[in-house]
Order: C-alpha cells, then sequence, then structure tokens
C-alpha cells in the first residue's frame, strides 16, 4: 500500500509539472504529451471535477510514461550519434582537402606569369613570332616581322597526339600517313589496338605509346576515347626544368625555351577551362569526375606506379578542353588530336590573318595575306 502510494505521488507531480512549467493554471494541455493528457483527461469527470484514481492506473500510466521517456532518450542519442558522424566526415574532407592542397604547385605569381611569357616568347623568336598580352582577350601572339601572303608563320610538333577513333585502323599512329598502296599497317602486340607503317615508326612511338599502351591492355576490349588516351600520353610527360638561363648562348637559351614549351613546361602554363568564369559550373564538375576516373584508371592499369593525383589530372583535363586542336588531313577532316602549346597562343577571329594545316602530325601557320611587324596572329 505504501509503495503504491509513493508511486501515485511521483506520478502526479510528473502530470503537474509540465502545466506548471508552460505557465501553471489554466495553461492548455497541448505542451503534454499524449499520454499525460490521457492521465489528466481521466482525473476529470464529466462535469471537469477532479476524480479519484487508483493505484493501478498510476502503475499503468507511469510505465507507459517511462516507455516515452526511453524512446525519446533513443531518439536523442541517434540524433547525436548522427551529428557526431557528420562533424567528423566534414572534418576528415576538410582535412583532405588541406593535403591535396598542400601537395598543389602554388598559382603562378605576376613573376611567373612574367617569366613564362619570356619563356615563351623566346621559343617563338626563331619563327619571328611573340607573345603579347591583349586586352580583353589575355595571350595572343604577333609577328615581329613583315610577311608576306603565303609565307609560313610557325611550324611545330604536338607535344602528345592521338588518332581518333574513326582513324584508327587507317593512319599510323605516329606520322598520322595512310600506309602506301598495297602495303598494310603494322599492330602493335600488347594493346592490339595502335597500328604503325612500319617498325622504325613504332620504335619512335614507344617512348609516348608505352605508358598508352598499359592502359589499353587495362581497358581492353573497350578503348578510351581520343580525349582520355591523349591525357594519358601527357600525364607522363618530364617534369620542366629550370629557369631558361644564357649557358650555350642566344642560341642555347632558344633551344631551353623550345623544349619547355614542348614539354610540360609549356602545357601547364596554358590557360585551363578549370579556372574560367565562363565555363559552366556543370562542365567543371563532369571534368573532375573524368579526372578522378582516369586516376582510378591509370591506378588499375599500372598497379607498381604511383598513380597521378586527381589535381594534375584536371588540370590537364582542362586545358585539353581549353587548348587542344584537331589533327586534320589534306581535305580538312579530323583525323586525331592533339596538344600544341606556342600554336594554342593564337587568339581567335572570325577575320583571320593565318591559316592552319596539318603535314602528318607537324602544325603549320601560314599567312593568309601580307603581315606587317606588329600584327596579330589569329
Amino acid at each position: 500500500m505504501k509503495r503504491n502510494f509513493k508511486k501515485s505521488i511521483r506520478c502526479a507531480v510528473r502530470l503537474c509539472v509540465p502545466r506548471a512549467i508552460a505557465g501553471g493554471r489554466g495553461t492548455p494541455t497541448e505542451s503534454l504529451t499524449l499520454t499525460q493528457q490521457h492521465a489528466m483527461s481521466a482525473l476529470m469527470d464529466v462535469d471537469g471535477e477532479s476524480r479519484g484514481y487508483t493505484f493501478e492506473e498510476l502503475d499503468l500510466i507511469e510505465a507507459k510514461m517511462k516507455r516515452e521517456d526511453e524512446v525519446e532518450a533513443r531518439r536523442l542519442a541517434a540524433n547525436d550519434e548522427w551529428a557526431d558522424r557528420v562533424v567528423a566526415e566534414q572534418e576528415q574532407l576538410e582535412a583532405r582537402k588541406a593535403a591535396e592542397a598542400a601537395k598543389r604547385p602554388p598559382l603562378p605569381s605576376v613573376s611567373a606569369k612574367e617569366e613564362e611569357l619570356r619563356r615563351f616568347a623566346a621559343a617563338l623568336a626563331p619563327f619571328g613570332l611573340t607573345v603579347d598580352v591583349v586586352d580583353g582577350a589575355g595571350r595572343g601572339l604577333a609577328t615581329t616581322r613583315a610577311f608576306a601572303a603565303g609565307e609560313l608563320l610557325l611550324r611545330v610538333a604536338p607535344t602528345a597526339a592521338v588518332v581518333d577513333g574513326a582513324s584508327a585502323d587507317s593512319r599510323c599512329h605516329e606520322s598520322f600517313a595512310l600506309p602506301k598502296e598495297g602495303a598494310s599497317l603494322q599492330r602493335c602486340s600488347g594493346c592490339r589496338f595502335a597500328r604503325y607503317a612500319c617498325a622504325a615508326r613504332q620504335r619512335d612511338a614507344w617512348r609516348c605509346h608505352q605508358h598508352e599502351c598499359t592502359l589499353l591492355k587495362a581497358t581492353r576490349p573497350r578503348v578510351p576515347g581520343a580525349t582520355l588516351r591523349l591525357l594519358a600520353r601527357l600525364l607522363r610527360l618530364p617534369a620542366p626544368a629550370g629557369p631558361v638561363g644564357s649557358a650555350g648562348g642566344a642560341a642555347g637559351a632558344e633551344g631551353a625555351a623550345a623544349a619547355w614549351a614542348a614539354g610540360s613546361g609549356g602545357l601547364m602554363a596554358l590557360s585551363s577551362a578549370l579556372e574560367m568564369a565562363e565555363i559552366a559550373e556543370e562542365r567543371k564538375l563532369e571534368m573532375g569526375e573524368q579526372a578522378a576516373m582516369m586516376s582510378g584508371l591509370l591506378a588499375h592499369a599500372t598497379p607498381g606506379q604511383p598513380a597521378p593525383p586527381p589535381w594534375l589530372v584536371a588540370g590537364i583535363l582542362g586545358r585539353i578542353a581549353t587548348n587542344a586542336l584537331a589533327v586534320t588531313d589534306d581535305e580538312l577532316q579530323p583525323i586525331g588530336l592533339g596538344m600544341y602549346p606556342l600554336a594554342a597562343l593564337a587568339n581567335h577571329s572570325c577575320d583571320p590573318t593565318a591559316a592552319q594545316t596539318f603535314d602528318g602530325a607537324t602544325l603549320e601557320l601560314r599567312a593568309l595575306r601580307p603581315l606587317a611587324a606588329g600584327a596579330p596572329l589569329t
């Protein structure tokens, strides 16, 4: 009897506390739990007067309220656990971003950009060209001497180039040339995809193809598109050398600048679609996804070698999107895709001053009309 009486007292206190907190006597019961509201209504008779409450009813109400408290405690604990997990995941993400940012090369400073312009200018000097900063158009090519109509302005080999899918079976993957009449192309025994006009061409191509060959074997029978195959070649370019000095005189400096412009230094000095405000965010996200996929694919294809970091893959992919040129045949039909850093500096125009053609994979620019010194090259 004494135990039941204590229970009734505890239950009455728990029923009354919410009303007291909510504002005291007369406060509506909406602030009470459903069990508390039922208990309060059970304490009243039809006339609104309080009635007697049995110990058994109080025990049932207290047990039900205890169960509700346990459910609420579990819900709050689950919410706290979820919040802690989200915070921990966010902290891990921020830590990974910070680690990736620490690995990235710093953004080019003003002096670094000036050094890039100086190197590009040194590489262009033998052709009678230079690079200028054009208002509203960024960097652009300009002449340093007069040129006659039809005169050769620029002739450069690609930093890297690949045949497209439509030409993969019919053209040499090194020279981009068609086989001689009656001759057939030799197929790479490793990837079974690349084809060459002769054994000498295959030997010359091996320096660039060896990395691509590993990738093609890993994806067989599927063949990656021209953009991803070009990306695979560009990722294996050696790091650029140090600043262009005067060792070897002017000829040595020009040679070093030309090697820099034709390699990874000139490639990474080009603008990237990921850095351009006019490029849609959806397109940038798409390139980021492609970069992550390519990084994972290379890690799978070359398990014994470190995979290139995603930021580097994305950076090169952004430069391909902005600067890659379609390699065309004599009828101006596309047969491949290539990177030509010096030629990529030329701006576009509806009234161009130069025409672009290809001798195999080698790019040539010729003047469409007489050009005076200082004329823009478009």
